[in-house]
C-alpha cells in the first residue's frame, strides 16, 4: 500500500505516474448526488485494473462546518441520503468525517450510552483523526485503506490538501457492477 502520512489528517498519495487530464462532471442540482461514472476496463479485460479514486468519487461533496449542530448534521445526511459527510472549518479546510454511526454510538452491552441533543456540536461526534486519498490514488490502494481501517468513506483532497471529493465502498460496488456490465 502506498506510504500514509500523519499529522492531524493522513493522505493515501497516487501513484507517481502523470495523469490524464479530465474533464470536470456538470454538477448535480442541490441535494441530489451525482450518477456514478462507470469504471474502466483495464486493456487485459480485468475490471477495476487501471481506475483511479477520481474515476469513482463525488466530487464537490457537501459537507457540513465543524460549527454546526448535531441536529442540523443529521437533517443534512438525511437530506441528502448520505452516510458521510466531510466536517470543514470556517475556511473550508478539511478537520474531520462525519458519519451515520457517530450518532448513535452503542457500548458493548447493547445498551445506548448516549444520543446526542440537536444543539451538541459536531466537532464533538466526528472522527479528527482523517484519513484522505488523492485522485490518482489507485482503486487497489482505496479498497486497502478502506478494509484497513474499516471506514466506509475517505475524503478526497488534492496535492495540497484541499478537500475535492469522496468515495465511498458503495462508490466502489457501483464501479465494479460497471465492470460486469
Amino acid at each position: 500500500m502506498s506510504s500514509v502520512t500523519k499529522k492531524s489528517r493522513r493522505t493515501v498519495p497516487p501513484p507517481s505516474r502523470k495523469a490524464p487530464l479530465r474533464a470536470k462532471r456538470a454538477k448535480p442540482a442541490p441535494g441530489k448526488r451525482p450518477p456514478a461514472k462507470p469504471a474502466r476496463r483495464a486493456a487485459t479485460g480485468t475490471p477495476l485494473g487501471h481506475v483511479v479514486v477520481a474515476d469513482l468519487m463525488t466530487s464537490d461533496p457537501a459537507t457540513v462546518v465543524v460549527t454546526a449542530s448535531a441536529g442540523a448534521a443529521l437533517a443534512r445526511l438525511h437530506q441528502l441520503d448520505v452516510r458521510h459527510l466531510p466536517v470543514v472549518d470556517e475556511e473550508g479546510a478539511l478537520v474531520g468525517m462525519l458519519s451515520d454511526r457517530d450518532f448513535s454510538p452503542l457500548p458493548h452491552d447493547g445498551t445506548s450510552s448516549r444520543s446526542p441533543g440537536p444543539s451538541v456540536p459536531v466537532s464533538d461526534l466526528m472522527s479528527s483523526d482523517v484519513v484522505s486519498v488523492e485522485e490518482e490514488t489507485s482503486a487497489r490502494d482505496l479498497i486497502e485503506t478502506l478494509l484497513d481501517l474499516k471506514v466506509g468513506a475517505l475524503p478526497v483532497t488534492d496535492s495540497e490538501g484541499a478537500l475535492v471529493g469522496i468515495v465511498s465502498y458503495i462508490d466502489v460496488l457501483r464501479g465494479l457492477q460497471g465492470a460486469f456490465d
